[in-house]
């Protein structure tokens, strides 16, 4: 027995096999050291990953001062491979499949990994010297939905030399903002004597200059002078609902140009702002108690703004998600990818609903998951008066929202416009089960380094159906479930970019080079998917 046990863990180890490979940098082929390397067992659909050393976890190692990596004890099967360096690949892991076959034991990959961009420069006062401790900002236009909003990405601070650099980026159009740093004069009180700014002397975001990035590059000179800000004087006080004082009360003014402006009263709910841009705005108002307050005001130059804001608890929005003919728990199909399926009774929490509010003003956004009973209520509180974008989300994965109501009437384009004093609101979701399926592969997948997903289009973007979706790759396949029958557009894009699919170019771009695919009730269509460029 011990010499049957003993060729048979013999035999084991002689099956084992192992990877090799090297990894350079993309730009210049020099190798690279202290590569994360992680590798862990593919299941092909309907099997389980292959028997072996694997079934503990994932394996890793790093590769040496030569870019060179081993893992050794791989049993026969298909594996992937993910790759991981600070200051590449924008903290990505790109991935590689390769094969352990019993009658060659070996594997070999030779790997590339990008540099992440890079965007630095310098920022200098409105007196030629260097403005310290001044927030440079990243945003990018980004559309969720049909919504398109101005986002924050990264943020850094300028040094005693107003240096800042930004890092492990990824490529695409970005504006950059910078905001010097407010003086405290007091309570309640604060004073801007430089005007923050888009690159480059730029007011607003519609003025600004796109500064574009790609894999392996630096841009070192994105540099600020700013300027004195401009003499400007909103005076304002605040009331909590119940109509005392709102000394705590958090105080912001929105800018249509994408500029935010925060105080917070003094003890008796006082405050006042100095050196704020000209032109409109939108002040909020917020208590820790749940209060809410908004005025739209005009702040000119040379002259006194003044507010009045008197909190209340807003608008509470009641709701509900109602599941039309759901399938039972026992009939309803298991996905292998992409959002869950089954009954609602089966999760932990249930569906949920979310209002963004719409530009000109900041993108807010409001949150309710409901429960996952037979009801499917939610609610919503402290929403201000403004127009909002509602979706629904975590539906059951082969459901769709397939109509969103507001009062009983259906909402054109998913817009909902909440009017100031408004005392009553409900939205009923109404989630449909005979959505199809769109699957298949990504056209030239297997000889990519591309991290990859999968954008589903609608052929009419501005229609009353839901938006854009988005599905990982997993070995070259992706899956959307849940799709309201309609006409579409399919397309792999590199993950790494970012889409502003609300500007024309880009959908012109998706819908000329994208496949187009129908899909009918209940019915799963296949399709190839083409890589953006």
């Amino acid at each position: 027995m011990r010499l049957l046990l003993t060729l048979a863990l013999f035999a084991a180890a002689a099956r084992a096999g192992e990877l090799r490979g090297r990894v350079v940098d993309a730009h210049d082929g020099r190798t690279l050291p202290s590569v994360e390397v992680f590798v862990s067992a593919q299941a092909s659909r309907g099997s389980a990953p292959p028997p072996g050393p694997q079934e503990t976890g994932p394996r890793t190692a790093r590769s040496g001062p030569d870019g060179t990596f081993l893992i050794e004890n791989l049993a026969p099967g298909a594996y992937q491979a993910s790759f991981s360096k600070g200051g590449y690949e924008a903290r990505g892991r790109p991935s590689r499949s390769f094969e352990i076959q019993a009658e060659n034991e070996r594997a070999s990959l030779q790997v590339t990994l990008r540099r992440s961009p890079v965007i630095a420069g310098r920022v200098l006062d409105a007196w030629g010297d260097p403005a310290v401790g001044v927030t440079v900002q990243l945003r990018q236009w980004r559309s969720a939905q049909g919504a398109r909003q101005l986002q924050p990405l990264q943020t850094a601070r300028t040094d005693d030399l107003g240096r800042y650099r930004m890092f492990d980026l990824r490529p695409g159009g970005y504006l950059v903002t910078a905001t010097p740093p407010a003086a405290a004069t007091g309570p309640g009180d604060i004073l801007y004597e430089m005007a923050p700014q888009f690159y480059s002397s730029a007011a607003g975001a519609d003025e600004a200059t796109t500064v574009a990035v790609d894999w392996g590059s630096t841009l070192e000179q994105i540099d600020f002078e700013l300027h004195e800000a401009p003499p400007t004087l909103l005076l304002g006080a605040a009331r909590d609902r119940t109509g005392t004082t709102c000394a705590g009360c958090q105080i912001t003014l929105d800018t249509p140009g994408g500029l935010i402006f925060g105080i917070q009263p003094d003890e008796e709910g006082a405050f006042r702002m100095r050196g704020i841009s000209v032109g409109p705005g939108r002040i909020l108002a917020r208590s820790r108690s749940g209060g809410v307050a908004y005025q739209d005001v005009f702040v000119p130059r040379d002259r006194t703004a003044e507010v009045a804001l008197q909190l209340s608890e807003g608008l509470t929005i009641q709701g509900r998600i109602e599941l039309e003919n759901p399938p039972d728990e026992a009939s309803a199909p298991q996905q292998e990818t992409g959002r869950r399926r089954g009954p609602p009774k089966a999760f932990l929490r249930g569906p949920g609903v979310r209002l963004t509010r719409l530009p000109p003003f900041s993108g807010e956004r409001y949150d309710a998951r409901s429960v996952p009973d037979d009801e499917q209520a939610f609610q919503i509180f402290g929403v201000p008066a403004g127009e909002y974008l509602v979706t629904a989300n975590e539906l059951p994965g082969d459901s769709y929202a397939a109509e969103i109501l507001a009062n009983g009437s259906p909402l054109a384009d998913r817009r909902l416009r909440i009017a100031a004093g408004q005392s009553a609101l409900t939205i009923t979701v109404r989630a449909a089960f005979d959505g199809g399926a769109i699957e298949g592969s990504v056209a030239g997948a297997e000889g990519s380094e591309t991290d990859l997903a999968v954008v589903l289009m609608p052929a009419n973007y501005g229609g009353a159906q839901g938006y854009e979706e988005y599905s990982g790759v997993r070995n070259g396949a992706f899956q959307f479930l849940g799709v309201p029958p309609g006409a579409y557009v399919v397309a792999a894009v590199d993950r790494s970019q970012s889409f502003d699919w609300a500007a024309p170019e880009r959908r012109a771009l998706l819908y000329k080079a994208g496949k187009a695919v129908r899909v009918a009730p209940r019915s799963t269509q296949s399709v190839e998917a083409p890589i953006l460029e």
